[in-house]
């Protein structure tokens, strides 16, 4: 069976856009921080977690803060539970 759970991320070319935009996620929707890091040539990876819909809308929100800074964005629905 399938759980209503994804799994979102998001890369910046900005540390400091990174941080604010991981921020105004987890403001913005009830998802977890399942990781954030510092990765070469000054580049910040957000990952995060929790139901679908939730998940969409923190996305939505890091794409808004980022702007010009986000360099890629992934999604993945329907993630059984044991993944996260």
């Amino acid at each position: 069976m399938l759980a209503n759970l994804a799994v979102g991320l998001l890369e910046a070319s900005s540390i400091a856009k990174g941080i604010e935009a991981s921020d105004a996620m987890v403001k913005m929707a009830s998802v977890k921080l399942a990781k954030t890091a510092i990765v070469a040539r000054g580049k910040y990876i957000i990952m995060i977690s929790g139901p679908t819909g939730e998940v969409e809308s923190a996305l939505r929100a890091g794409r808004q803060m980022l702007g010009k800074t986000l360099i890629d964005e992934v999604l993945i629905r329907n993630v059984h539970g044991q993944v996260i």
